[in-house]
């Protein structure tokens, strides 16, 4: 992963954008990172596996729970679905 600094992103915004087709380019000032630039491909897979992630965890933290189930015939009737 490349470092490039915030003004030379702004000097240089199209080769830092093509370095970015090829990997992540962090974005530092004062010599601390404060954004990257990826790909629109890998942001979507990024946010797509941590949507999934927070889904796998509020399924496994509501199975947890104690307290009555209630059926998927009587989810899916109670949607209209059946």
């Amino acid at each position: 992963m490349s470092e490039i600094t915030a003004t030379d992103a702004r000097e240089h915004f199209s080769d830092a954008l093509a370095a970015a087709n090829r990997e992540p380019v962090f974005i530092t000032r004062h010599g601390r990172r404060i954004a990257a630039l990826v790909t629109a491909e890998f942001y979507e897979r990024a946010v797509e596996a941590l949507e999934d992630a927070e889904d796998l965890a509020a399924a496994h933290t509501s199975l947890e729970e104690d307290g009555e189930s209630i059926p998927w015939e009587v989810v899916k009737a109670e949607l209209g679905l059946t």
